[in-house]
């Protein structure tokens, strides 16, 4: 894969109950790992729709340890919130949290599991979800999930440009 391409987020449904999510990214494992493990770069990409901003909380990403993300619309004062707990951390493959939010719009909890493969100068995401039921999936299908997704993971390309022309920068100093 060439430093500069990317693709658009593809969706596959392997069973009742999970929705698999796979996208390229111009950028090596270990930057995207960042960009999904730091609150700084985090609170800069992870937004969703536009006009959402998110608040991180709990930064300490090891096995147990909890996490708690919050987003705020301004234009109407909404707020959404979801937290869990991470069950696996494999620094830069392979992490892996429950997911509940508080003001639920799929029933129970979900499992999150984010896989990060090395693709020559860049990295194949694959996102795995896993959901209480077929209902609580084609609920979270039907919210649309995936266009938020898209369009957050497109900063998250302008972001990830930025961090590798700034240790080009570095480097060639």
């Amino acid at each position: 894969m060439p430093a500069t391409a990317t693709s658009d987020l593809d969706v596959t449904l392997p069973s009742d109950t999970e929705i698999r999510m796979t996208r390229s990214f111009a950028a090596p494992p270990r930057l995207v790992w960042a960009a999904f493990t730091e609150p700084d770069l985090m609170q800069q990409w992870m937004t969703g729709p536009s006009g959402w901003v998110l608040k991180v909380i709990g930064g300490d990403v090891r096995v147990g340890a909890s996490y708690r993300l919050e987003w705020h619309r301004a234009s109407d004062g909404a707020t959404m919130g979801a937290g869990g707990v991470y069950l696996e951390v494999r620094k830069p493959e392979r992490l892996s949290c429950s997911e509940r939010f508080d003001d639920p719009w799929y029933p129970g909890e979900a499992i999150n599991s984010y896989d990060l493969e090395a693709r020559g100068a860049g990295t194949i995401l694959h996102q795995h979800f896993r959901y209480e039921s077929k209902a609580a999936r084609d609920m979270a299908l039907s919210s649309h999930m995936d266009d938020g997704m898209r369009e957050s993971y497109r900063r998250l390309d302008g972001i990830l440009a930025e961090a590798i022309a700034r240790e080009a920068g570095t480097l060639g100093a």
